[in-house]
């Protein structure tokens, strides 16, 4: 027999799926349902013309935990955290996708891998920073010092 907690749960996530991102919006939400966000992001020169740039931007996502699950024929997908036993943002499973090939402004897209059923800013808190290691500009190298 199926149970009415199961019935609630698969619909939650039907419409989680259904639902579009949204643009993120620029001042931190009180409460949004079921929250998906398109975020503008500007790629660096360095990633665009690197001869992997895919192995590049998931080196800036792994500072937030992020690793590649998988790409398609239209985008790159990484993921972080885990699917269930913790709903805090900083440890639930997390996906971001970015839309393939790779181009100097794109639509990143921040979602969570099940379902969320509200965000009370955290979510976008976590894409706002996920956008910031993404723009950041590289690490400058310090000169090397020849020995005397």
């Amino acid at each position: 027999m199926i149970e009415a907690d199961g019935i609630m749960v698969g619909l939650f996530r039907w419409i989680y799926r259904r639902r579009p991102a949204r643009p993120l919006d620029t001042k931190k939400p009180w409460l949004k349902w079921f929250p998906k966000y398109e975020v503008k992001v500007r790629l660096p020169p360095e990633v665009l013309q690197s001869p992997d740039p895919d192995k590049l931007l998931e080196d800036r996502l792994s500072h937030s935990g992020f690793q590649h699950e998988a790409w398609t024929k239209t985008a790159i997908h990484f993921v972080r955290g885990k699917s269930w036993g913790d709903f805090h943002a900083k440890l639930i499973k997390l996906r971001v996708s970015f839309p393939h090939p790779l181009k100097s402004e794109v639509k990143m897209r921040v979602e969570v891998a099940r379902v969320c059923l509200f965000d009370t800013g955290d979510l976008w808190q976590i894409a706002r920073e996920i956008k910031a290691n993404v723009e950041a500009a590289a690490p400058s190298q310090p000169p090397s010092h020849p020995r005397s």
